[in-house]
């Protein structure tokens, strides 16, 4: 979600780039995948197209929702996998979205991404977990969010949460592509435009881009705030998923 591409990767946006359609659970062609109170639902293409990659379905679910399990208390949450080319982000061949009102969480593949085997040892373990901390805050929590401040917090602590779950791979690199004045000067829009319910639009605007902001800025502003505000209060974003994003906007606006 170039920059824009890898903003879209990690988006539990409101436009619907990255939407996806949910395979046919109910077809023969589903694979089922039980963890706990996650259950994730695999089409055949998918499927075949993992273990053609040298992966092991269930076992590389199991790597992801385990750790992420012994951050969050997971509601029953479904994860659907899917090969679906135009939810997937172009650069990386793999995208990821948590619908706001469900909680369902999808995982898209794209199968004619030449690197998809790069992409899935490099990025799918951090982008699961993102979503599922995005999952449990809309199916038990305050919600996605229906401000600007709510989405960038819900963003941000998604972000630093992978941090917490993957600690020696790094936030995932919208969380960290703005920075110095860059940065300084996103908060100052958001000042201003905190409060504000814009809808898809205005989620692309923050999220994607646009003339007044860059790529990635709802992304790094997030976690600049939410990291800043839980390395202060010495909390983690896993202990902070329920809390309603108002707790930390009040710190800083």
């Amino acid at each position: 979600m170039s920059v824009l591409a890898v903003a879209l990767l990690v988006a539990c946006g409101r436009d619907g780039s990255s939407r996806g359609t949910g395979p046919d659970r109910s077809s023969k062609a589903i694979g089922t995948v039980s963890l706990g109170p996650v259950t994730a639902y695999v089409d055949a293409d998918a499927w075949r197209l993992l273990e053609e990659l040298g992966e092991t379905p269930d076992r590389l679910l199991e790597d992801v929702v385990e750790p992420v399990r012994s951050l969050l208390p997971l509601p029953e949450t479904e994860v659907v996998v899917q090969v679906a080319p135009e939810h997937a982000v172009g650069k990386y061949g793999i995208g990821g979205f948590t619908d706001p009102k469900a909680g369902r969480v999808y995982i898209s593949l794209d199968d004619g991404f030449r690197d998809l085997g790069a992409s899935i040892e490099g990025l799918f373990d951090r982008l699961l977990a993102h979503e599922l901390h995005h999952a449990l805050r809309i199916i038990e929590g305050p919600g996605y969010g229906k401000t600007v401040g709510e989405e960038v917090i819900t963003e941000g602590l998604a972000d630093v949460f992978v941090t917490e779950a993957f600690p020696d791979e790094g936030p995932l690199s919208v969380a960290v592509d703005l920075s110095g004045a860059e940065l300084d000067e996103v908060f100052r829009v958001f000042r201003r435009e905190v409060d504000r319910r814009y809808g898809r639009s205005g989620h692309a605007r923050w999220f994607y881009g646009s003339a007044e902001l860059p790529p990635n800025a709802g992304y790094s502003l997030g976690f600049d705030l939410v990291k800043r505000y839980i390395d202060e209060k010495g909390r983690s974003a896993g202990e902070m998923v329920l809390v309603p994003a108002g707790v930390i906007l009040e710190e800083f606006v």
